[in-house]
């Protein structure tokens, strides 16, 4: 799996934090600002909700998606991707604790082994 997408997935905030939370998952609100990022990937799975806004997801090899408020995503680690956004909001679960993630949180593909 690159990405399970679920449009429409969740109404509400509170829903897709109590979600991440019943999932066993640590929630974390985040404001993105504008940014057409670089191709990255993360060391780590997530689930991202967006609540507000939107965000094009575009993979190395050619998938891409845009997501709005509502629609739910779930990324396998060590995907290459970048996004494009005039900014949105999130919440992201994560399946460990946040503070203990490896920096940066992007890396670069050429890293990738």
């Amino acid at each position: 799996m690159t990405f399970q997408i679920s449009y429409g997935h969740f109404d509400t905030e509170t829903e897709a934090l109590a979600e991440a939370a019943q999932l066993g998952l640590s929630p974390v609100t985040v404001d993105f600002e504008a940014e057409n990022s670089d191709l990255h990937w993360h060391d780590f799975a997530s689930r991202v909700y967006v609540t507000d806004g939107n965000v094009r997801i575009e993979t190395v090899d050619g998938q891409t998606c845009e997501l709005h408020r509502g629609d739910m995503i779930e990324a396998d680690a060590r995907v290459v991707h970048r996004e494009i956004t005039r900014g949105y909001r999130a919440v992201i679960g994560f399946a460990a604790d946040p503070t203990s993630l490896s920096r940066p949180i992007n890396k670069d593909p050429a890293e990738l082994s």
